[in-house]
């Protein structure tokens, strides 16, 4: 596969904004290419040209196209700092409310939500919470509704929420809590924000301050 041009890029992701309104051309260069050039292999092509006309002919390569760009990578209790940091931090501000509600934005297959919810019910607080957690990805959202993930990434999910400072066993919360009570996994036409988390999403956009209408 030849080097990716900018033109091409722009000018694919024009059609996509155009066909399928998802937009695409703020999204960390770095990041798409990479994505794209994946996508290119995936469909067994071997140039953007080609992977341009098979979307505009193909709803369903459309589709796909549009899961390999969104999906995010995630996992339970990814990046334990962060969570460690909240634990510490912000709960303590978040105990001061009668009713908290907090959104995931770009929740990809829910395991940001649901570690949110756990850590949030071992402090006490879970009971007042409400979660939303969004994403333009329907196949994803699907996936964090189901809330089944693989048993073989369990030791590092554990791992994970040892490090944030959990006090129990991973696999013992998740036969006791029904994580899905108060989590909202709605696409974003369906939500208005109080309070937002924009830890997952922001990364992947060139300048998160210029796209108040991300959603």
């Amino acid at each position: 596969m030849n080097k990716l041009d900018d033109r091409e890029i722009s000018s694919l992701l024009e059609t996509v904004y155009e066909r399928a309104g998802y937009d695409f051309r703020d999204y960390a260069p770095s990041s798409l290419r990479r994505r794209i050039g994946n996508i290119i292999r995936d469909e067994k092509l071997s140039s953007i040209p080609e992977l341009h006309e098979k979307i505009l002919c193909d709803m369903e390569a459309m589709q796909r196209f549009i899961y390999a760009v969104t999906v995010n990578v995630t996992s339970l209790f990814r990046d334990p700092d962060f969570y460690r940091s909240f634990r510490s931090e912000v709960v303590p501000i978040l105990r001061t409310y009668p009713f908290v509600r907090l959104w995931t934005a770009g929740c990809s297959t829910g395991e940001e939500a649901y570690s949110l919810a756990i850590l949030l019910e071992e402090e006490e607080i879970y009971s007042r919470c409400r979660i939303y957690a969004t994403d333009i990805n329907e196949e994803a959202l699907r996936k964090a509704r189901g809330g089944v993930y693989p048993l073989s990434l369990m030791k590092e999910y554990s791992e994970n929420y040892i490090a944030t400072g959990g006090r129990a066993s991973l696999s013992d919360i998740n036969r006791a809590y029904d994580l899905g009570v108060n989590s909202y996994l709605v696409k974003p036409a369906n939500f208005h924000a109080f309070v937002s988390m924009m830890k997952t999403v922001g990364q992947y956009w060139t300048n998160l301050n210029e796209k108040p209408d991300l959603f």
